[in-house]
């Protein structure tokens, strides 16, 4: 008797933190299909980096998810507000892998402690995904702290792999002020 194998996906997610002094801390995710196989490292602090897998389930058509990390200064203080960097994916088994990536600034304490609040914004960034193969970038300066890039970016290769990077400030001013 033949055995059928069983169809599933995955995704390696790499997170990589290229700035001098900012941190993402207090790694928190939200799966609406799939499992996780490895979280992320919860804190991935200025010059290391971290890496989680997600894997579909036997029921599942695919993973589909994200992970959010509080963004802090050196010795975690905040950087003036409650912000965030969320990054999400959508790993069908048969169509085309999707992706989004955003900084938030979130009022609510709840958030991303709060598995509700983790949905509510899943839901709301969801309708922002964008084709693998596409690079999502955000540059933003932050008063008395600098500022910082950050890029998300997923291959268009059967494994999915979902890049997210920070890194300093980077902005091209034009014109010397003359």
């Amino acid at each position: 008797s033949a055995i059928s194998g069983v169809e599933s996906r995955g995704l390696t997610v790499s997170i990589e933190n290229d700035h001098a002094s900012f941190q993402m801390l207090h790694m928190e995710y939200y799966i609406t299909c799939g499992h996780c196989f490895d979280a992320p490292k919860v804190n991935v602090l200025p010059g290391r980096f971290g890496v989680g897998a997600f894997t579909s389930t036997m029921t599942s058509r695919g993973t589909r998810g994200c992970i959010v990390y509080t963004l802090a200064g050196p010795g975690g203080e905040s950087l003036g507000s409650r912000l965030f960097v969320v990054v999400g994916w959508d790993v069908p088994l048969i169509a085309d892998n999707k992706f989004f990536m955003e900084v938030l600034e979130v009022p609510q304490l709840e958030f991303p402690r709060i598995l509700t609040e983790r949905k509510r914004i899943y839901e709301k960034l969801s309708r922002k995904l964008v084709a693998a193969g596409q690079t999502i970038q955000h540059h933003l300066e932050i008063p008395n702290h600098g500022g910082f890039s950050i890029a998300a970016s997923m291959a268009t290769s059967g494994i999915a792999n979902l890049k997210l990077e920070l890194h300093p400030l980077h902005l091209t001013r034009i014109g010397n002020g003359d």
